[in-house]
């Protein structure tokens, strides 16, 4: 039976999407039908008109041409005509297809195809198209396909709905709820269910990429890149999470983890052309305006480094798109250390920058691990200024005492206290800054390395756990640098969830998304992922 809230919310919002909008949830479709998604466009020339190509369960490889809106006689004899002519005739030229094999055409639409031009594909297909026809989708079988999908899933309860439709009906222009994301991505989900099988998993992982399109609508309209790379790391996290915690088997999720980078990794491309145009300059946004501007140069700039460090880590050239001089641009009057949330910014910008410049690390020390650790000896040390408030803070929840417009006053004392303090310790001890800690050490004492500790490595993942503990622990009052270095080089892998360990590329913006995260396991866990990227290594003998 057919939920007519489901049906017309997803007709509401496949109306109003655009062509990248429900490109990946049509991917997604493909996945939870059977087919394998082998390539994504980049939307450049020598995509030669296919937007998707699949391979079916057959093995049958199909190219897919997408569009927005309805296609009228002149969009398809300007537009559309000619690209399908491309996507028909000229052969798939992927590794995992047989070029010489043909391929099925599609040209599909959240829109409706004009009498006209229904009439011009018919007459086609019947004569010069013959031997391999155009199939084509509009909007009505689009949405029942999605529809389909989705129904996995369906908020039963009045404060689903709610939920659901605040995420739905978003402004766009900021940042996102992490709490109703995150419970509504558990909701979808039934991520503390364990009576279902792996088969229902997987149909409840496609439902979740489904819901979080829909969520995404707004943002995407908005053009708001780093929102829209926020949400989509939440999920893949999500889905490491319920894959580490019920041992699916990888054929039920990594294939969507793949779509989820593809989907990254375009939007970056959006980032870092946005940046490069210095949009930042003639921003009108009023939410970002004035004393925000620095934080929203900061978010763009950190999140374009995790993009390019998602694509060095994958082996993507394409990393390379940004050169340091135009990053050390972009980052410049972007660096302000707002609170510990800030602190895995500074790390994911170090490592870009020293896969650009890995000659430079005393100065890329001295700016990125540095800094910030200054900055929080400074606030909550023994001779504390002005406290900085721990990762559990998201910018989104600091931001109105920025504007001075908070309800209520931050009631937590900090002082004494540093959850990422170890981790830009152990990192500078890597690094081989015995200057920088010997200086520094008799401070650092007086502020204590608080942690948590996940009773299972996969509640990592989880945004919120119930279950673990806090570990507090001080520094020795007198450290040898040569132990404090030997630790350095060892990361606890057992700790670290088994599902992220095989996918570290994600690891940079998964710590950006999750700030209270960081760890300095995790980071050194990282840095040697990109440490094997460099020509020499980075960690010297201990002196």
């Amino acid at each position: 039976m057919q939920n007519t809230f489901l049906e017309k919310t997803l007709e509401s919002w496949l109306t109003r999407t655009s062509e990248i909008g429900y490109t990946l949830p049509f991917c997604q479709v493909l996945l939870a039908e059977g087919a394998s998604v082998c390539h994504i466009s980049r939307q450049n020339a020598f995509e030669q008109g296919k937007d998707i190509i699949s391979l079916d369960a057959g093995g049958k490889a199909h190219g897919f041409q997408l569009k927005e809106g309805n296609i009228t006689d002149r969009k398809w004899t300007t537009e559309v005509h000619p690209e399908i002519v491309k996507l028909r005739e000229l052969p798939i030229i992927h590794p995992s297809i047989d070029r010489n094999a043909g391929h099925t055409s599609w040209l599909i639409t959240n829109g409706w195809l004009e009498d006209t031009v229904r009439r011009a594909i018919d007459d086609l297909n019947t004569t010069k198209w013959r031997d391999a026809p155009l199939r084509t989708v509009v909007r009505g079988e689009l949405l029942q396909r999605f529809l389909n999908a989705s129904a996995r899933f369906v908020p039963q309860e009045l404060d689903e709905y709610r939920l659901f439709l605040e995420l739905f009906f978003a402004d766009g222009t900021g940042l996102v709820e992490e709490q109703k994301l995150t419970h509504l991505i558990e909701q979808v989900l039934r991520f503390d269910d364990a009576s279902l099988k792996p088969a229902e998993r997987k149909r409840n992982i496609a439902a979740s990429v489904l819901y979080v399109s829909y969520i995404l609508g707004p943002f995407y309209s908005s053009a708001n890149h780093v929102a829209c790379i926020q949400i989509l790391t939440i999920l893949y996290a999500y889905i490491c999470a319920v894959a580490e915690r019920y041992k699916l088997p990888a054929h039920s999720w990594l294939k969507t983890l793949t779509l989820l980078e593809e989907e990254i990794i375009e939007i970056g491309a959006a980032l870092d052309r946005e940046i490069a145009n210095d949009a930042f300059a003639t921003m009108t946004n009023s939410v970002w305006d004035g004393a925000l501007g620095v934080y929203r140069r900061q978010l763009a700039v950190t999140y374009l480094a995790g993009v390019k460090l998602l694509e060095r880590l994958r082996g993507d050239d394409s990393w390379q798109s940004v050169t340091a001089e135009a990053f050390g641009k972009a980052n410049r009057e972007a660096s302000i250390f707002w609170g510990e949330g800030a602190s895995s910014g500074f790390l994911v910008r170090f490592w870009l920058f020293h896969q650009l410049l890995p000659s430079e690390t005393k100065g890329l020390t001295e700016a990125y691990l540095l800094g910030p650790l200054l900055e929080l000896v400074r606030g909550n040390g023994r001779k504390s200024t002005q406290e900085m408030v721990s990762p559990y803070y998201t910018l989104g929840q600091i931001i109105p005492f920025v504007l001075g417009v908070a309800t209520a006053p931050i009631e937590e004392d900090f002082v004494g206290r540093g959850y990422t303090a170890e981790a830009f310790v152990q990192l500078l001890a890597r690094y081989g800054r015995r200057d920088i800690l010997e200086a520094l050490w008799r401070e650092l004492t007086y502020i204590s390395y608080v942690e948590y500790q996940a009773d299972e490595p996969w509640q990592l993942l989880r945004w919120q756990n119930e279950k673990g503990h806090e570990r507090s622990e001080y520094p020795k009052q007198e450290q040898s640098f040569r132990a404090l270095k030997r630790t350095s080089r060892i990361s606890e892998i057992k700790r670290i969830p088994k599902v992220l360990r095989a996918q570290a590329r994600i690891i940079p913006l998964f710590l950006l998304a999750y700030p209270h995260r960081l760890t300095a396991n995790l980071a050194k866990f990282a840095d040697d992922a990109l440490a094997v990227h460099l020509e020499t290594s980075h960690v010297g003998e201990p002196t």
